[in-house]
């Protein structure tokens, strides 16, 4: 048991108390539109000009993003046309929108659109409970309980399918419900892929 324990502190040593929200990593262009002051401005280091300007079209985003009244940055992947959010930025904020404020960002967003919905990075149903780990611990539980909290099992979880390339998954990112600390692990079958 005392192993498993030294796994989990060495992955996370300062955040045995917290709990992770878990998305997929993909392997897609990153899209930053923000709004300022009534306007909008785009950044991808990979699209083009044309490809940004029909994601901005396809989610009617110049009219809706400028009609809150709040200046923000809002960034996702572009996978195969759709555009799939990840983090949601306030101007003049130094943290990012929590996983509870992101759902009612797109939630709000979503119903003042009248076309396309805007859509999530896919995050599973349950989350990274590092408290969960060590009251197991504490509490004496049988090896198999706790395994799920290893670096193994961690990285385990990052193979398979990706919901929005439907190719192998590069990944999966994990952020804090209680910090702004987040982290990737990547899977052991795209890094192979990559050469590494």
């Amino acid at each position: 048991m005392n192993n498993i324990l030294t796994e989990i502190v060495t992955l996370l040593t300062d955040r045995i108390e917290e709990e992770f929200e878990i998305s997929e990593l993909a392997d897609c262009p990153i899209l930053s539109i923000s709004a300022f002051n009534g306007t909008i401005g785009t950044q991808s280091d990979t699209l083009s000009e044309d490809e940004i300007q029909n994601i901005v079209d396809k989610y009617s985003l110049q009219s809706l993003l400028t009609s809150f009244g709040v200046d923000f940055t809002i960034i996702g992947y572009v996978c195969y046309g759709e555009f799939f959010l990840f983090a949601v930025f306030i101007r003049g904020e130094k943290h990012e929108m929590s996983p509870s404020q992101r759902a009612n960002f797109m939630e709000l967003f979503n119903s003042n659109s009248e076309g396309i919905k805007l859509r999530h990075v896919p995050v599973f149903d349950f989350v990274l409970s590092l408290p969960g780990a060590k009251r197991a611990l504490e509490n004496g539980s049988k090896k198999a309980d706790v395994e799920k909290y290893t670096v193994k099992a961690i990285t385990e979880l990052c193979e398979g399918i990706s919901h929005m390339t439907r190719l192998p998954r590069k990944g999966l990112v994990f952020k804090s419900l209680q910090s702004d600390f987040k982290f990737k692990v990547f899977s052991e079958s795209y890094l192979l892929t990559m050469g590494e």
